[in-house]
């Protein structure tokens, strides 16, 4: 088995499965949500905690998704550890992770005329959050990519020179995201 495959898993089981115990007083921050574009680049469905027992706190998140369109798919695994600056329901993230992608669409930065290419690229996150406790989430930000990229023998917009189907190590500084859900608690 690949060794990625067997990381993926443990974080999974990681984020999904925190200790069980009956805890009085303030509990861990979590919430599920739907993130729009951001460190997944498309969508995925995300889960995140705290680590402490307080909502301002360093935490982390993990979330799958992608799509497939005439026989074409993609598939990302955004994993990220964050911390939160705040009070109340408002707070500031600032995080830095990865995520694995993987797809045969040619749009994709590493991608190739159709063949199934992986990567895993370097992500960022600066972040305003709305949390209310076992309630709504909003999630908006700037969430940078960087890491080997390819550039499918088209311009690179960025550089403004072609790169005539070469690796390269990049930045994609434009990224946003959004993220809308639900606090567990």
């Amino acid at each position: 088995m690949k060794l990625q495959y067997i990381i993926i898993a443990v974080c999974f089981v990681t984020f999904l499965f925190p200790k069980l115990s009956a805890q009085e007083g303030p509990q861990k921050s979590s919430a599920i949500y739907l993130n729009g574009f951001g460190n997944s680049m498309t969508y995925a469905l995300t889960y995140d905690t705290r680590f402490a027992n307080r909502p301002d706190a360093w935490g982390g998140s993990i979330g799958a998704g992608g799509f497939a369109l005439s026989g074409d798919y993609f598939l990302s695994i955004p994993v990220q550890v964050n911390y939160l600056f705040g009070k109340k329901n408002h707070f500031f993230e600032i995080g830095a992770g990865a995520t694995y992608f993987v797809g045969n669409m040619r749009w994709l930065e590493f991608g190739h005329n159709n063949e199934t290419n992986s990567n895993i690229l370097g992500t960022l996150s600066f972040m305003y959050r709305l949390q209310i406790p076992k309630g709504f989430f909003l999630r908006t930000g700037w969430t940078p990519f960087f890491g080997q990229m390819h550039s499918n023998d088209i311009r690179d917009d960025f550089s403004g020179i072609s790169r005539s189907g070469k690796s390269y190590f990049g930045v994609q500084p434009g990224w946003m995201g959004i993220g809308l859900g639900y606090c567990i608690r």
